[in-house]
């Protein structure tokens, strides 16, 4: 905790952006948090994960934060731990370092468009209902409501089916294809419009993780924000199932909003597509099968 101006008790606010791809894009999401009221008493830790990049050609401090900017951290990731494990790294600096009581755990994509947002957070934080929460994030292009994510994460038996069909389309990737990617056109969001036009926040859904906000409670409790780790996809059904076992309470809370300019850099050729959706499939495959294993082992069947 710290003192804001009045000498007023408030928490430490830390935001962790996972960095990877174009910095200008990192850039405008640190830029964003410059326009937040009180945005001088904030930490921001940029976790560089772009493990693509040869050492010479990936970022600095300097990239992102001028010399004299107090609140700026940055971290170079080294090994490909994917998701999980970079933003862990940002959290675990969050947490330990810099003792932050919330840490706001967000993709470099995202942009803060309410000036009041941390004196929103804040506030939820104090009245102590939630212990994590995320705010209604609207995709920059198609407008659409990404968060909640589900209202409810895969049953033990529907994450069995999703490993055999996704195991299935892998061996026979060629065939797979084409129908594969129809499907993809076809995916959307869940859009919970009565919490939306009402205000009300929507409790125990699972959260969509490009943005997420971690409350004291949790924080003091949690050494890692993502656990078990994967190393790209079912963080946000991982992250519901281990909040409904340790208690902790979670809230879509739609009085939050940020922008998400998701798939912004993406290559659309069609030899792209075609590798980038192999690349996807084959890590739900593989975090599947982690998320079926912390199931089996925690006695979760539903």
């Amino acid at each position: 905790m710290g003192l804001n101006k009045k000498g007023y008790v408030v928490p430490k606010v830390a935001f962790v952006i996972l960095h990877f791809g174009d910095a200008t894009v990192t850039k405008r999401c640190i830029e964003s948090l410059d326009n937040l009221i009180d945005s001088d008493s904030i930490s921001i830790i940029v976790v560089d994960n772009e493990l693509t990049k040869p050492a010479e050609s990936r970022t600095c401090r300097a990239t992102f934060f001028r010399q004299d900017d107090k609140r700026g951290h940055y971290i170079r990731i080294e090994e490909d731990g994917g998701f999980s494990y970079a933003n862990n790294t940002g959290y675990g600096y969050a947490r330990d370092i810099l003792k932050a009581d919330i840490i706001v755990v967000t993709n470099n994509d995202i942009e803060f468009i309410q000036d009041d947002f941390l004196i929103k957070v804040i506030s939820i934080a104090q009245l102590g209902e939630y212990d994590v929460i995320g705010p209604d994030t609207i995709q920059a292009t198609t407008k659409k409501h990404q968060n909640p994510m589900a209202l409810k994460a895969p049953s033990l038996k529907e994450v069995e089916k999703t490993i055999f069909l996704n195991s299935i389309a892998l061996n026979f990737y060629s065939i797979s294809y084409p129908i594969l990617s129809r499907c993809e056109k076809e995916r959307s969001y869940v859009v919970v419009n009565d919490a939306l036009e009402s205000n009300a926040s929507i409790e125990n859904v699972v959260l969509f993780g490009a943005c997420l906000i971690f409350l004291p409670n949790f924080v003091l409790n949690e050494a890692k924000a993502f656990e078990p780790e994967t190393h790209f996809y079912y963080e946000e059904f991982l992250l519901f199932r281990k909040c409904q076992r340790m208690q902790y309470r979670t809230a879509f809370v739609p009085s939050l909003s940020v922008i998400h300019e998701s798939g912004k850099s993406t290559d659309t050729s069609y030899a792209n597509k075609r590798s980038n959706l192999h690349f996807r499939m084959s890590n739900i495959l593989a975090s599947a099968k982690i998320y079926h294993e912390y199931l089996k082992q925690n006695g979760i069947i539903d």
